[in-house]
């Protein structure tokens, strides 16, 4: 299910530029190179979210009587182009609320016990988990995984660590390092010792075409739609396994003992206008580029930005094992974004002083450009994005 689209592949189902644009109104103020954190929506996809929002506007009480239906079909619709069984699938705001309610499952029984994560987890799941451990007594557990550890590394690490745990907490595709891991073998490994798993799976919608597959062990998977998908922001999945439709929102509404997905359908006064239209962006591209197309692409993009962009700056491609489809890492000079911090400040001098919106990261005290490539974007991108850290970068702090 992981299984990476070689390059050589990319021209084999080209783009055409100009239906890329019909989708994509080109934006020359500010170049959009971080997609891992949300894609740029279809300019028909967000006509369709503002006209729903009109409607809502014009009638708010009539919305609410009525848009749950809707929000219903949508979700029956992102389901099933995930590949997943909708009764399974409750939409919430991003990947962190839906791993924050897989944690929130922990009760007192976690006492004592290990929530188990790695050192490339999203620092607002690692947040969840410590939040999670003040409540029960659970002890959190970070292990080292050494950025170019393959899977059977990745494995082991996690193994040596399993037994008598609470939860294993694990990335589909890890956010920092754009680093797939093995979560089929992991999902295996967790269930056969009898520990739930939770796995982030941020950004695996769009990369992978059955992102779920495989992992039908996961006691519980999340996955954001806007990102790659290029859904409308807000919009994500929480699918959890047959024995955990139990699980409840972290938000009680008047649906509260209906079935897991429609529990999760409304809550309060949200108005999920977002999720109504998301499926529109799906379909969109499906119709007009086609996603294994733009899969390809995608990958093919990212592996000459890379090269590109390390060669600007003269630094070596990093080994991460095996890469995410569409995003790629470069590290940044000796001393420049070690820290979170720094690398905030870094990510937001490019977007001021180049019009550029990109990721800055950090991992084991290494700062890296954490580089992401979509459908609208070409090579020229990437050659700015260069221009702009080779002016930027020796002075960077």
């Amino acid at each position: 299910m992981n299984a990476e689209v070689p390059a050589s592949q990319a021209t084999d189902i080209p783009l055409d530029p100009t239906v890329v644009d019909s989708l994509w109104a080109p934006d020359h103020k500010v170049l959009q190179v971080n997609h891992g954190s949300f894609g740029r929506v279809p300019t028909e996809t967000s006509a369709f979210l503002h006209a729903l929002i009109e409607v809502e506007d014009s009638n708010p009480q009539g919305w609410f009587r009525t848009v749950r239906d809707e929000i219903a079909d949508a979700r029956v619709a992102l389901a099933e182009w995930i590949g997943v069984d909708e009764h399974r699938m409750g939409l919430v705001q991003n990947a962190s609320a839906g791993m924050t309610i897989a944690l929130n499952t922990l009760g007192p029984e976690a006492r004592g016990r290990k929530i188990i994560f790695t050192d490339h987890i999203y620092g607002a799941v690692q947040y969840a988990i410590e939040r999670t451990a003040a409540r029960t007594g659970a002890v959190p557990v970070r292990l080292s995984v050494p950025l170019d550890a393959d899977d059977d590394q990745v494995v082991a690490a996690i193994a040596a660590e399993l037994d008598g745990a609470a939860m294993l907490v694990v990335d589909q595709i890890t956010s920092a390092t754009a680093k797939l891991l093995p979560v089929g073998r992991l999902a295996r490994l967790s269930r056969d010792a009898g520990v739930p798993i939770a796995i982030d799976g941020a950004h695996a919608p769009g990369l992978i075409e059955a992102p779920v597959a495989g992992i039908e062990e996961a006691d519980f998977w999340t996955g954001n739609f806007h990102k790659w998908p290029c859904t409308p922001r807000g919009t994500a999945a929480l699918v959890v396994s047959e024995d955990r439709l139990d699980t409840v929102p972290l938000v009680a509404s008047w649906y509260e003992h209906e079935p897991f997905a429609r529990r999760f359908d409304q809550q309060g006064t949200a108005s999920c206008a977002n999720w109504v239209a998301a499926p529109h962006a799906v379909h969109l591209i499906e119709q007009r580029l086609g996603w294994a197309a733009v899969r390809s692409h995608m990958s093919a993009l990212a592996d000459a930005a890379q090269q590109l962009v390390c060669s600007a700056l003269d630094v070596a491609v990093p080994e991460v094992g095996r890469t995410a489809l569409s995003m790629r890492l470069v590290p940044l000079p000796a001393g420049v974004a070690t820290d979170p911090l720094a690398a905030g400040v870094l990510r937001d001098r490019i977007a001021d002083e180049h019009g550029i919106e990109t990721a800055v990261t950090c991992f084991a005290g290494q700062g890296y450009v954490r580089l992401s490539a979509h459908a609208y974007n070409t090579l020229d991108d990437y050659q700015r994005l260069s221009d702009a850290l080779v002016a930027i970068s020796p002075t960077a702090s």
